[in-house]
C-alpha cells in the first residue's frame, strides 16, 4: 500500500502514516532502514494494524517542490507583455471575443493605443491645414481626409473595445452587463472608469481564472 507520512519522530523512529485507503496506520522502530520523514510519500506493507517495511518513494521536500510548481502563481510573477503587444491581441485573436478576463493593463493599453490611432490623423490633418493657411479657422481637405480616416479607425476598434471592456468587468467579478451603466448621463462614463481601474479579482470566478498572458 501507499501513503503519506503523517508525522514522524527522528529519535524513536516512530511515527504515523495516512494510507491511500483513507485510513491512519502507526509504525515503529524497525519499521525502515532509512526513516522517512513527515512529508515523505512512501509504499509499506501492513501486519496487525502497523505499517512496516516501509519504502521512501519521495521526500516531502520533493513533494513539496512540485506541489509549488504546480501551483498557480500571481498574475505579476508572470513576463507582462507591453503595451502594444496587449493591443495587437485585442485586435487580432480576440477582436470580437466578450469571453474570459482583462487585466487593467489590458484594458489601458487599448484604450491608449486606440485614441493615438484615431487622434494622430486628425491632427496631422489640422496641422497640414495650418502650415498652408496658418490658421486653425479655415479647415480644408487635409482636415477632411483626416476625420475621414480616424472615423474609419474609430469604427474599426469600435467592437474590439466593446469586448474588451465587458472582459474588463469580468475581471473584477462583475457581469459584463453592468458596462450599460457607461449609458447613463453624467455619472455612467465616471462608473465604468472607476470600475475599470479596480484591480483584477485575484480568485477563479465565474469568468475564469486571473489572467495569464501568451502574447
Amino acid at each position: 500500500m501507499r501513503g503519506k507520512v503523517l508525522r514522524a519522530n527522528p529519535e524513536t523512529g516512530s511515527g504515523m502514516i495516512s494510507g491511500d485507503d483513507g485510513e491512519r496506520y502507526p509504525f515503529g522502530p524497525g519499521a525502515s532502514r532509512n526513516p522517512p520523514g513527515a512529508g515523505d510519500l512512501v509504499d509499506f506493507e501492513l501486519r496487525e494494524g502497523r505499517a512496516t517495511d516501509i519504502l521512501v518513494l519521495q521526500t516531502g521536500s520533493a513533494v513539496a517542490a512540485e506541489a509549488a510548481a504546480a501551483r498557480p502563481q500571481p498574475a505579476s510573477q508572470y513576463p507582462q507583455p507591453g503595451v502594444w503587444a496587449l493591443f495587437r491581441r485585442a485586435v487580432t485573436v480576440r477582436y470580437a471575443d466578450a469571453r474570459g478576463r482583462a487585466s487593467r493593463k489590458e484594458y489601458w493599453s487599448f484604450i491608449l493605443i486606440s485614441w493615438i490611432l484615431v487622434l494622430a490623423p486628425i491632427g496631422l490633418g489640422r496641422a497640414a491645414d495650418f502650415a498652408v493657411s496658418r490658421s486653425f479657422d479655415a479647415p480644408g481637405l487635409p482636415s477632411d481626409i483626416g476625420l475621414v480616416i480616424g472615423g474609419v479607425i474609430f469604427l474599426g476598434l469600435f467592437l474590439p473595445s466593446v469586448c474588451v471592456l465587458i472582459r474588463r468587468f469580468h475581471d473584477t467579478g462583475r457581469s459584463g452587463w453592468a458596462a450599460l451603466f457607461g449609458l447613463l448621463p453624467y455619472v455612467g462614463a465616471v462608473v465604468v472608469v472607476l470600475i475599470s481601474l479596480l484591480p483584477s479579482d485575484a480568485r477563479v470566478n465565474r469568468y475564469g481564472r486571473i489572467t495569464f498572458y501568451d502574447v
